[in-house]
């Protein structure tokens, strides 16, 4: 069987594509939130903004509460997290095209590893402005690696934008995977 060779420079713009919906690899935003009683999980801005500082902020709000995410895993594991997050923002989450999704980092947040996005989780609903949701079967899968690691969770437009990107807070939480 014959497979067909796709020129490099489609190749490199659709490279250019998926860099640019993602926010590109880059660091951890800054946090902006105090952890919540039982969890060291703290909020961050994709912009490093102040809350309402920026338009798209507007659109893509979304506030993070309730995490009941572990703070220890095995290399590889997949667990089931449950989040409640309400939608600040000025448009409605279409559950068919909005996803909570995750992000891995080094523990002193200097790099994104593996891949940029983790595995997709839906809403249960349309979330609309004002509103919020709370998400038991939020899928979340482990580095292969042992170490200290950041998992921030974020919402994704599909095909459109990481709501991080667009100046939405995300949720961080430390995690030790170890074996």
């Amino acid at each position: 069987m014959m497979r067909k060779r796709v020129p490099w420079a489609i190749g490199m713009v659709a490279v250019m594509g998926l860099m640019a919906c993602s926010g590109g690899w880059s660091q951890l935003p800054p946090t902006n939130a105090t952890p919540p009683a039982n969890q060291a999980a703290v909020r961050t801005t994709g912009s490093g903004q102040p809350q309402g500082s920026s338009a798209a902020q507007v659109e893509y709000g979304v506030d993070w509460t309730s995490p009941q995410i572990p703070t220890e895993m095995k290399p590889g594991e997949e667990r089931l997290v449950s989040v409640s997050l309400k939608n600040t923002g000025g448009q409605e989450w279409d559950a068919s095209q909005i996803r909570i999704s995750y992000h891995w980092y080094t523990a002193n947040a200097t790099r994104m590893i593996d891949q940029y996005d983790g595995l997709r989780s839906p809403l249960p609903r349309n979330v609309g402005p004002g509103q919020q949701v709370t998400v038991d079967n939020v899928r979340v899968g482990a580095p292969d690696q042992e170490g200290a690691y950041l998992l921030q969770l974020t919402l994704v437009q599909e095909f459109v934008t990481w709501f991080e990107t667009q100046g939405a807070n995300t949720l961080t939480v430390p995690v030790t995977v170890q074996a």
